[in-house]
C-alpha cells in the first residue's frame, strides 16, 4: 500500500510540475521583457557618459583617463616606494595603486550641479578682480575681520548669532590683495628666522582721506595699519624672492629653494578647499632700487657686490655669499608677498609625520603601517589627528613635503559657543600651560603658513605625504565632500582662473605661466590619488565609511 500510495503521489506531482515550471519562465520573459524596455526608456532620456562626452565637458577626460591605467607610472611608483620605505609600505602603495586603476569614472567626470559651479565662480569673480580696483582704504574692523577671517573661521554658527557673509570676506581679501599689487616699498628689513634668505617690507599705499578721527591699532591685527598725515594704509609683508622659473625640476620633493609660485597656487587652493588658514599672497616685481633707498641697518649690512651686481647675503641658517640674492640696481628682483602675521603668537608643534631627510634613519611612521593606531591615537585627540589629515591633503596636492614643524595659535573658546564666532572669540597670547580664565576654554587652530617647498617634481608624486589619511584612515566628511565637488577638472580649471585674473599686472618680459600644463596635470592626478586613498580606507575596514562630521 505504502508503494502503490507513492506512486501515485509521484505521478500527480509530476503531471502538476510542468504547470509550474510554464509559470516561472513566463516570469521570468515578462522580467527580461521590462528589463529591455526600462534600458531603452533611459538611453532616449538620458545621455550616457562617454570618453568623448567627458572630452568634450572637461577638456581632459582621456589625459585623466591615460594617467589612471598609465602601467609605467604604476610601476615606477612602486619601485620607488619600495626602494625606500621596504615591502610593508610598499603594499599599503600598491593597494592604492589598485584602488586608482579601479576608480569609477564618476571622480573623472566635473560636477553639473548649478549650485557648485556658480559657488565656484562666484569665488573667482570676488577674488579675480585685483586689477580692475580703485585705491583702497583699510580701516581698523578691515583689519580685525581680516584676522578674525584667517585665525577664528568655521563655517558652524549658533543660534540667532550672525556673521559677515562669505562675499564680505572675499572681497576684503581681493582688496588685499589690490593694495600689495600697489603700494609703494617705505622699509625693507630681513626675516632672520628659517633656513632661506627672506626679507621683510613695509608697503604703504598712496591713497589719502580724511586727516582726523585717528584709529587705535588692534593689538591683534593680521596688518598693522597706520595712520599718517595725510592718512595711509601700511602692511607688512614676508617677501620670497623667486629663484627658479616653473619649468626646473627637482629630483626629491624636499630639494631646492622654496619657489614663490608655490606659495601662490597655495594661497587660492586654500580658499577653494575653504581651509581659511593662508595669509593672503601676491606676486610681485621690485626694482633693487627701491630695496636699496629704504633698507634697514640690518639689510644694508649684509649687502656685497659681485660681477657688477649688488647681492643680499641676508641672515638666516643657511644664507651664504654663494645663496645670495643678486641683482643690478636697476635690475628687478620678482617674488611673492605674504601678509605678515602681525603680533599673533604662533607656536611651533613637531608634526608626528616629519621625514626623516635620511634614508638611513628612518622615522617610526616610515616603517610601520599601525604607527597611527598603535601611537598616535593614544598621544593626541580626534580633532588633532583630523586636522593633521586636512593638512596632509593640502601638502600632497602641492607636493609639499618639508611641514616639519605645524604652526599653532591658541584660542579661547567662550562657553556655549559651537563655533569660532569671529567677533567674540579671541587669540590666546599668554603661556600655553595657563589655565584658560573663567568661562573660556582652550583650542588650538593650525595654520598653512611656509608652503614654498613645493612643486618640484610634476611627474612624481609622494605618497608618503599622505601618510596620516592612509595610516589613520579617518577624514572630514566636509574635507572629502569639497575634494569630489572639485572633480573632473573642475580644480585646476578654477586655480587657472584666479591665478591668472587676481595676480599683480607684469611686464611681458616678466610675466609666465604660474604653473607648466605638467603641474596642472599632477594636481589632477593627486586628486584622483586621494579618491583612490579614500577607496583603499574603506575597503581595509570592510567596507565601514572613513568620514566623520
Amino acid at each position: 500500500m505504502t508503494f502503490l500510495s507513492s506512486s501515485k503521489l509521484k505521478n500527480k506531482f509530476l503531471r502538476y510540475y510542468k504547470y509550474y515550471i510554464y509559470v516561472i519562465l513566463a516570469i521570468l520573459l515578462l522580467n527580461v521583457f521590462f528589463f529591455v524596455y526600462d534600458l531603452s526608456q533611459a538611453s532616449n532620456k538620458t545621455i550616457k557618459p562617454t570618453a568623448s562626452h567627458f572630452k568634450t565637458n572637461t577638456g581632459i577626460y582621456e589625459e585623466r583617463k591615460a594617467n589612471k591605467i598609465d602601467k609605467n607610472y604604476v610601476n615606477n611608483a612602486r619601485r620607488a616606494w619600495n626602494k625606500k620605505y621596504g615591502h610593508i609600505e610598499n603594499e599599503v602603495h600598491q593597494g592604492i595603486l589598485f584602488e586608482l586603476d579601479n576608480l569609477d569614472d564618476y571622480f573623472l567626470w566635473e560636477t553639473k550641479s548649478e549650485f557648485i559651479q556658480n559657488k565656484v565662480q562666484n569665488l573667482v569673480n570676488q577674488i579675480g578682480q585685483t586689477r580692475n580696483k580703485d585705491p583702497v582704504t583699510l580701516t581698523e574692523s578691515h583689519i580685525k575681520d581680516l584676522n578674525s577671517w584667517l585665525i577664528h573661521h568655521n563655517t558652524n554658527k549658533t543660534v540667532n548669532q550672525t556673521q559677515p557673509s562669505s562675499k564680505y570676506y572675499m572681497n576684503l581679501i581681493s582688496q588685499v590683495s589690490h593694495l600689495l599689487c600697489q603700494a609703494r616699498v617705505v622699509h625693507t628689513d630681513l626675516m632672520t628666522k628659517g633656513t632661506q634668505l627672506k626679507l621683510m617690507l613695509t608697503l604703504e599705499s598712496n591713497d589719502q582721506t580724511d586727516e582726523k578721527s585717528p584709529v587705535n591699532v588692534h593689538p591683534l591685527a593680521a596688518i598693522n595699519y597706520v595712520r599718517h598725515r595725510p592718512r595711509r594704509s601700511q602692511v607688512r609683508v614676508v617677501f620670497k624672492p623667486k629663484w627658479y622659473n616653473n619649468t626646473e625640476t627637482f629630483p626629491n620633493i624636499v630639494d631646492g629653494k622654496d619657489r614663490h609660485y608655490g606659495e601662490y597656487i597655495a594661497f587660492f587652493l586654500s580658499l577653494l578647499l575653504e581651509m581659511y588658514t593662508v595669509p593672503v599672497v601676491q606676486l610681485r616685481s621690485f626694482t633693487m632700487h627701491e630695496l636699496l633707498s629704504t633698507g634697514s641697518e640690518r639689510f644694508n649690512g649684509t649687502l656685497f657686490e659681485k660681477d657688477d651686481q649688488i647681492c643680499v647675503k641676508g641672515k638666516c641658517m643657511y644664507c651664504t655669499e654663494e645663496n645670495a640674492l643678486c641683482c643690478s640696481e636697476s635690475g628687478v628682483v620678482q617674488g611673492a608677498v605674504i601678509v605678515y602675521m602681525e603680533q599673533t603668537q604662533i607656536a611651533k608643534v613637531r608634526n608626528p609625520y616629519q621625514r626623516s631627510y635620511n634614508s638611513n634613519k628612518l622615522k617610526p611612521w616610515e616603517t610601520s603601517e599601525s604607527y597611527c593606531h598603535k601611537q598616535l591615537i593614544y598621544q593626541y585627540d580626534k580633532q588633532f589627528l583630523l586636522d593633521l589629515v586636512d593638512l596632509s591633503v593640502f601638502d600632497y596636492l602641492i607636493q609639499n613635503g618639508d611641514r616639519h614643524h605645524l604652526d599653532k595659535v591658541n584660542l579661547l573658546l567662550r562657553s556655549g559657543d559651537s563655533h569660532l564666532d569671529v567677533r567674540t572669540n579671541e587669540v590666546n597670547i599668554g603661556d600655553k600651560n595657563d589655565p584658560p580664565p573663567s568661562g573660556l576654554s582652550k583650542i588650538d587652530k593650525y595654520l598653512l603658513l611656509d608652503n614654498g617647498k613645493s612643486f618640484g617634481q610634476p611627474g612624481q608624486d609622494s605618497l608618503d605625504v599622505l601618510a596620516p589619511l592612509y595610516q589613520c584612515c579617518v577624514m572630514r566628511s566636509r574635507t572629502y565632500n569639497k575634494l569630489v565637488q572639485l572633480r573632473g577638472g573642475l580644480l585646476t580649471k578654477t586655480l587657472k582662473q584666479l591665478s591668472k585674473h587676481s595676480g599683480c599686472p607684469l611686464s611681458s618680459s616678466e610675466s609666465e605661466e604660474v604653473l607648466t600644463e605638467a603641474q596642472w596635470r599632477g594636481l589632477e592626478r593627486r586628486l584622483s590619488l586621494i579618491y583612490a586613498t579614500v577607496n583603499y580606507c574603506m575597503r581595509k575596514h570592510n567596507g565601514k565609511t572613513i568620514l566623520v562630521n
